[in-house]
């Protein structure tokens, strides 16, 4: 590094030596007020790093200096003209390096290329020339040009606000480019879902060209409502059973087979729902008929295990009538009932009948989109350890049922009762829903009568009944006897001494 030191007597003069010894890459390391003039520091050929030591150690001396009164302000004029005339030099060069000052307790900065007459002229305007007289002419003149290495490291963390109106800016200007890719990615699900349709009819032709007996019976279990993959399955697990002399396939064999391998993907319960101690919780949407299936499940165990072993606790809170329909049913079968509305009084009410064989509770219709009502399900069923038993109706749309499991997921039930069966225009839908979701099948309702209306889950029982449906609509709900309740008479207010005929009177309460 050159180091070179310059008096004259006032600044435009020494700039103007500077300039003419050391050319435009000089570096001003320090300026100062003398006897008879300024005298400067300059350099060339310098090592960034020795400059800073150096200024850090002439800052301890340079305090005194700063109170020092410089030369009139009228030779800032021409102190402007020899700073431009630097700049200019340096850019017309092609150099990055320009020339450098250091103010009061300010670090080395590099001036600018972009130092043009018009930041001068502001600068004049704003009147910052007036203030070289309290501190360096030079550092008065180039501070509004400069920014010090030091002050621009921390221009980040002082300009945060300013950075998050950036980014706000940024994510704003981004929205329509995501607007974009939302919908590109929206037309590829579409053209993805439209492949996959046309590669299905592709596929289905080819089935049915290949092997016709198996398309026609997946055709047929297609119309019963149960799933595509579903009826593929099946029908591809048929076996073709020629007879020896024509070679030709028996259609009515081929339907019993199908129907057959359908009732063997069924998820039916092993054991029987009665035969356990505990407590079982019943859970569904509004509507499902929990409480009449309950009222079913009650007689039934009634009858096997006698009044005694069983208690009814509702929670129920929410309909109308529901604790007095309980209470009915409970008068009927001579079987007590208890009300809880809260966490805690359900806890006291099952300690109260811990010694009773059977617990059923009533739980409150919950729609299985509504997450809040879900979880406060989900706590009831834990403070009560219990066994829970999702309810459904068969005679709703498939993607009812498939948000009905998902949605009573996560209170993980041990098994469902299918309810409306005699209702339902067609049981393909529920079927196949069963099959998917693996949850173990306990009981079917098919009407209203208690308990006679409550049916042991069977496969093949329930595939028949989706057959039937198909053939014949209603069919299942014609062969039921539907006098028996008006040809008995038997006194509703009165409660027997023993279960009997539980049919009659049951009837005639749900009807008053």
């Amino acid at each position: 590094m050159k180091i070179k030191r310059y008096f004259a007597p006032d600044m435009r003069q020494a700039i103007r030596q500077v300039r003419d010894s050391q050319g435009p890459d000089a570096v001003i390391l320090s300026s100062r007020s003398v006897d008879g003039g300024i005298e400067l520091i300059a350099a060339i050929d310098y090592d960034e790093d020795l400059v800073t030591e150096m200024a850090d150690q002439a800052d301890h001396g340079d305090a005194p200096r700063a109170n020092r009164a410089s030369d009139s302000p009228p030779q800032e004029d021409g102190l402007e003209d020899d700073l431009l005339s630097l700049g200019v030099d340096a850019k017309s060069k092609g150099q990055e390096r320009m020339p450098l000052r250091r103010g009061a307790g300010d670090s080395w900065a590099r001036l600018p290329q972009e130092a043009t007459p018009s930041r001068v002229t502001q600068r004049d305007a704003s009147g910052n020339a007036s203030a070289s007289s309290e501190d360096d002419p030079l550092s008065a003149m180039m501070t509004p040009l400069m920014e010090p290495p030091a002050r621009q490291k921390q221009t980040p963390s002082r300009k945060k606000p300013e950075t998050g109106q950036v980014r706000a800016r940024a994510a704003t200007q981004s929205d329509p480019e995501d607007a974009a890719f939302k919908a590109m990615r929206k037309e590829i699900q579409g053209l993805r879902g439209l492949l996959q349709e046309q590669l299905s009819v592709l596929m289905d032709q080819e089935f049915a060209r290949s092997e016709p007996w198996r398309a026609a019976i997946a055709q047929r279990l297609a119309s019963m409502g149960v799933d595509h993959e579903v009826a593929r399955t099946v029908a591809s697990a048929v076996e073709l059973d020629k007879t020896p002399a024509a070679g030709r396939f028996e259609p009515v064999e081929g339907w019993s087979e199908a129907l057959r391998q359908l009732a063997g993907l069924l998820p039916i319960a092993d054991d029987d729902l009665l035969d356990h101690n505990g407590i079982i919780a019943f859970v569904g949407p509004s509507g499902v008929g929990k409480t009449t299936t309950l009222a079913k499940l009650a007689a039934l165990a009634s009858l096997r295990h006698g009044q005694e072993s069983i208690a009814i606790i509702t929670t129920d809170v929410y309909r109308l009538g529901a604790h007095r329909q309980l209470q009915t049913i409970g008068q009927l079968l001579g079987v007590t009932v208890h009300l809880a509305q809260t966490e805690q009084q359900l806890k006291d009410m099952l300690r109260r009948v811990k010694s009773k064989r059977l617990v059923l509770i009533d739980t409150t219709g919950t729609n299985q989109r509504d997450k809040g009502m879900l979880d406060e399900l989900a706590q009831v069923t834990s403070a009560s350890a219990a066994r829970v038993m999702l309810v459904m109706a068969a005679n709703v749309q498939k993607g009812v049922v498939d948000e009905t499991l998902s949605g009573f997921s996560h209170l993980q039930p041990q098994g469902c009762i299918l309810t409306k069966v005699d209702e339902a225009a067609s049981l393909g839908e529920v079927l196949s829903a069963l099959i998917s979701s693996r949850l173990p099948l306990n009981f079917i309702s098919a009407g209203q009568r208690i308990p006679e209306d409550l049916l042991a889950a069977s496969a093949p029982r329930l595939v028949q009944m989706a057959a039937a449906a198909l053939e014949a609509p209603g069919r299942f709900s014609e062969q039921r006897p539907r006098s028996r309740f008006r040809a008995q008479t038997a006194p509703v207010t009165s409660r027997p001494d023993s279960v009997n005929d539980l049919s009659t009177r049951f009837t005639h309460a749900f009807t008053q």
